[in-house]
């Protein structure tokens, strides 16, 4: 399955969120990712329609399918491995 860039970011981001809060809301992903709403709705749409990776429930919730779950923590590991690299570069 093919991801841009942004759709891993907002990927992680749910990733990242859900596990420091319990829960995510689209606001909660623009305020991490200092982006505007919209922006977040579009992306989630994106990936809950097309990509099946995000589901949103009635409330506004959002969560990660199990594949969206997989995908994301590849995403989050790859992140974790680059930037400890960078800094251990002194970069």
């Amino acid at each position: 399955m093919s991801l841009t860039s942004s759709m891993e970011d907002y990927l992680e981001a749910v990733l990242v969120l859900q596990q420091q809060k319990g829960y995510v809301r689209c606001v909660d992903v623009a305020e991490l990712l200092d982006v505007k709403k919209p922006s977040v709705s579009r992306a989630v749409k994106e990936l809950s329609k097309k990509k099946c990776l995000i589901k949103k429930d009635e409330m506004g919730t959002l969560s990660l399918t199990e594949q969206g779950q997989q995908i994301a923590q590849q995403i989050y590991e790859k992140h974790q491995f680059f930037t400890k690299r960078l800094v251990e570069a002194g970069v």
